[in-house]
């Protein structure tokens, strides 16, 4: 019995270890968080970091070369199991007031093979090609604006699955959530889609 209890608290001691390691940052664009880009805080994040993103228009992006053709993305994710959290859709906004940059493919978000990533409560504006674009991963996005101009507001294949829950897709180009195969499990609910080419494809 003694062996089992101690057995028991070791175990729990390394569950408590493991989740103390996960993080949350602060993004403020005033300065008083542990960033102001929202970008920078995604490259110092470890798996099962949480973001929060306080309010404001995030308009800074970076350069994705994948060999093919080359990419602008406002952010962009590489580790995995991250948690994005706006403030709100129209208070934490990537993209820019004043129209689209004078570039091609640019994202709100790309996250290419990122395990689970969760983005929550922030708009996304004027973004010529998706808001987020996703791939080999499961993406949950919740409470999310995204608004033309642009092609679609959610893109890729998603094989552990897609849960988009109470977002708005308007004025887009395209369909606002274009799923590709292999997806396994889209639940896709509360939705609106004003506006747009249409709603799923």
């Amino acid at each position: 019995m003694r062996n089992a209890v101690v057995a028991l608290v070791a175990t729990l001691s390394v569950l408590g270890a493991s989740a103390s390691w996960a993080r949350t940052w602060h993004v403020e664009r005033d300065g008083s968080g542990d960033f102001m880009v929202i970008q920078d805080a995604v490259d110092a994040a470890s798996a099962g970091d949480v973001i929060e993103i306080c309010p404001g228009r995030y308009d800074e992006w970076t350069v994705y070369d994948n060999g093919i053709q080359i990419w602008h993305n406002y952010v962009l994710i590489r580790t995995h199991n991250l948690s994005l959290m706006g403030s709100g859709a129209d208070a934490t906004i990537i993209g820019r007031d004043d129209g689209p940059p004078d570039i091609p493919f640019t994202d709100g978000i790309w996250a290419p093979d990122v395990g689970t990533l969760h983005v929550e409560n922030i708009g996304f504006e004027r973004l010529p090609m998706r808001g987020i674009e996703s791939s080999d991963s499961r993406l949950e996005v919740v409470g999310c604006r995204f608004t033309g101009p642009g092609e679609n507001g959610i893109f890729g294949w998603f094989p552990g699955g897609l849960q988009v829950q109470d977002c708005r897709f308007q004025d887009l180009n395209d369909v606002g959530v274009l799923v590709l195969g292999p997806t396994t499990g889209a639940e896709i609910s509360g939705c609106q889609f004003v506006n747009s080419d249409g709603g799923v494809s």
